[in-house]
């Protein structure tokens, strides 16, 4: 019996450290020639830069704003809709420039404290980044995770660092 109890602690130890040897990448982002260049227009604009401000800091890839001698990678935009149900939304297009909505009508209405999450979880998408889980921003459900996790962390590196 012992035996039985002590391999299953070791399976279940080792299944809770699995997560850290995967890495959470989609293959699908927004960077171009080591940067992301944004156009936008949010309510959440002091949200969105302090979102960029904790991207820039891990280096590789910068994220700025568009001007008139590069080409916008993603348009960041609100959108008021209050008959759809869902938050946010990103769409990445091959070709052209990728969309980032805020619907602000469902966000305002019981949605608020998960804004600081979701700018920086979407942000992080653009980065080609995946879903990941829980403790961490990259976690796909709502959580009031507003700073990076180890994981998080990794998968960033494992993308842009090697």
């Amino acid at each position: 019996m012992k035996k039985k109890i002590w391999l299953f602690l070791l399976v279940f130890l080792m299944l809770l450290n699995v997560t850290y040897w995967y890495h959470y990448v989609s293959g699908i982002d927004s960077v171009d020639e080591g940067e992301i260049r944004w156009w936008w227009y949010t309510k959440y604009s002091s949200l969105w830069w302090n979102a960029i401000y904790k991207w820039n800091t891990l280096g590789e890839i910068y994220i700025w704003p568009d001007n008139s001698q590069t080409y916008e990678d993603v348009r960041v935009s609100d959108v008021y809709y209050p008959d759809e149900t869902w938050r946010w939304e990103r769409a990445h297009w091959r070709w052209g420039t990728d969309t980032i909505k805020y619907n602000t009508y469902t966000i305002d209405n019981g949605y608020s404290w998960y804004v600081p999450k979701t700018i920086i979880h979407e942000l992080w998408h653009a980065l080609g980044l995946d879903h990941s889980y829980h403790w961490n921003i990259m976690y796909a459900y709502p959580d009031s995770q507003s700073y990076l996790w180890n994981q998080d962390e990794r998968d960033y590196d494992y993308l842009w660092w090697n």
